[in-house]
């Protein structure tokens, strides 16, 4: 039977960072490390005040593919902040890898990549692994190396001026015992009486600070009151304007009823004048002899209900007086009694003829 292939898996290994942004507002970073594979995210601890240059030592287990890795500033209070990420392909590595934020270099990251012992065993990939390890620490061991010597040279540089200063001092300024010890003492009781009084100005100004918040306090109280009364008058005017609104729909109602009857008043009036010049009828010699010796009456016939006022026309009244003295000689018949009464103004009035009842 043929041997199984034993799956690779990877230990990815992350030991330093170099940054070359810094994304603090206030103090130094607390940088922190996170590897994203395959929607899992692994974090390491907080390197805390590291700043710019942390250490981990942070080893994850990766599989063949694609791995995110990104350096995130954690504060104290407010949200964490990016400060770079790579993307890595998953293959025996090392090596620094550079960081990048929107563009543009954020620093660098210290890595290796090697085969899991437990799941891959193949001696010559040990081997390759080890040998890779050793690459990665004899390339620290250097880089420390450096950073010893530049911290030396630069000690030594402080301490040549340190003593060179100490020398010049010594030359320049050689008193008597009697004279520093009185100097340090006049220098003591000043430093003493400006403690003093630094002392007293905190004091007071730390009183003064305890008024102040009382009074802002009290401010705010006075404030919260004046808002509460605001609303009341807001609300108070609002009514108010609603009343006055209600009011003004009446007024305007009633204006335009009085506007009604004033018209209605006006045409009223205007009838009444045209009624009054048309009851104004003419003077016609005769005719207050025919209507005192005729049935027919003023203002409606007796018999035949005929409206005789000034809207009918003379002509007429003049043929309706004729009509009525001719049949007044005249000894009216039964048949003549029955028979319906014509009007001269209805649609059948052919003739101008009048017939009574």
């Amino acid at each position: 039977a043929e041997k199984s292939k034993p799956q690779k898996g990877y230990v990815l290994k992350v030991y330093q960072a170099r940054l070359d942004r810094s994304v603090s507002i206030v103090g130094t970073m607390n940088p922190q490390l996170y590897v994203k594979q395959a929607g899992i995210e692994q974090r390491s601890e907080v390197a805390s005040g590291a700043d710019k240059s942390p250490k981990w030592y942070f080893s994850v287990p990766v599989e063949e593919g694609e791995v995110e890795l990104g350096v995130v500033h954690k504060p104290l209070v407010l949200r964490e902040v990016p400060v770079g990420s790579c993307e890595l392909v998953v293959k025996e590595s090392g090596g620094w890898a550079e960081l990048f934020y929107e563009g543009l270099k954020a620093g660098s990251v210290k890595f290796s990549v090697q085969l899991d012992v437990a799941t891959y065993s193949d001696p010559r990939a040990q081997y390759l692994s080890r040998l890779n390890d050793l690459e990665l620490e004899r390339e620290e061991m250097l880089y420390y190396k450096q950073k010893y010597k530049l911290k030396l040279e630069d000690f030594k540089r402080q301490y040549r001026c340190f003593t060179e200063c100490r020398v010049k001092t010594e030359a320049s300024f050689e008193f008597d015992s009697e004279e520093q010890s009185g100097r340090q003492d006049e220098f003591i009781k000043n430093l003493m009486k400006k403690i003093k009084a630094k002392t007293k100005e905190i004091q007071n100004s730390q009183k003064e600070i305890v008024l102040k918040r009382k009074a802002l306090k009290e401010q705010e109280e006075k404030l919260i009151e004046d808002k509460t009364k605001i609303k009341k008058l807001r609300e108070e005017i609002s009514q108010e304007k609603r009343e006055l609104e209600e009011i003004k729909e009446k007024m305007s109602s009633e204006y335009a009823d009085m506007k009604r009857n004033k018209q209605k008043v006006k045409l009223h009036n205007k009838l009444i004048e045209k009624s009054k010049e048309k009851t104004k009828k003419p003077s016609i010699p005769g005719l207050n002899t025919c209507r005192n010796n005729s049935p027919v009456q003023s203002k409606t016939h007796r018999r035949g209900n005929i409206n005789l006022s000034s809207s009918q026309p003379w002509e007429v009244l003049s043929m309706e007086m004729s009509t009525r003295r001719a049949y007044s000689s005249r000894t009216p018949n039964t048949s003549e009694k029955l028979r319906p009464p014509l009007h001269p103004l209805a649609g059948n009035s052919a003739s101008r003829l009048i017939s009574f009842e």
